[in-house]
């Protein structure tokens, strides 16, 4: 399973998200790192994050600094759960995307990140995953990564024959060309790899 993130913020709205206007530099340098890297896919098929040097990692601690009105923009709360990602928290994970969810529901990375935290979380699983993320087809019906993480939690669900559905469909909207590959590398997928190398 993969996880998408993204910003999809406009040249004003970048103003506010990494504090220019609250003259926060630190946790401005961090802010567009993270969403310079949001698109990128990374070496792991099992999450896609991009990577953080030393300075970086410094200006990690300066998001606090973010002044409460801003905390919860949604390409701050991008960043949030990235970096609890990064550090396994998975239940403060659920927690942020659950804001994200309720503050820019027209997002898909909103979906995908609480069924992907939800299933790593004490108490998590991948039928809660399943359930998080398939109400989202519906909303985002052209964004591959929703078909092809439920084809992902299908299979793990030993439900072969919706996995194998809903991979196709992940290569219809998103290109065989890039969606095999990645495919091919999810182990969650592994059941299917011999048919999907015949794909």
């Amino acid at each position: 399973m993969v996880v998408h993130t993204r910003s999809g913020v406009t040249h004003r709205q970048h103003d506010v998200v990494t504090g220019r206007r609250s003259g926060i530099r630190s946790a401005e340098i961090f802010a567009q790192f993270c969403i310079r890297g949001l698109d990128r896919q990374t070496a792991s098929a099992r999450h896609r994050i991009p990577r953080i040097d030393r300075q970086v990692h410094e200006d990690v601690l300066q998001l606090a600094r973010i002044s409460a009105e801003n905390q919860n923009l949604p390409d701050i709360l991008e960043v949030r759960w990235e970096i609890c990602v990064r550090e396994t928290d998975w239940e403060e994970a659920v927690v942020v995307a659950r804001r994200l969810l309720l503050e820019a529901p027209d997002r898909a990375s909103g979906f995908l990140h609480l069924a992907y935290a939800l299933r790593r979380t004490a108490d998590g699983s991948v039928r809660k995953a399943w359930n998080t993320l398939l109400p989202a087809f519906d909303k985002f019906p052209k964004f591959p990564l929703i078909s092809f993480n439920l084809s992902c939690y299908a299979c793990q669900l030993n439900q072969l024959e919706a996995a194998r559905v809903w991979l196709k469909r992940a290569f219809v909207i998103g290109g065989k060309g890039k969606m095999k590959p990645m495919a091919l590398a999810d182990t969650d997928l592994q059941p299917l790899w011999h048919e999907i190398k015949e794909m």
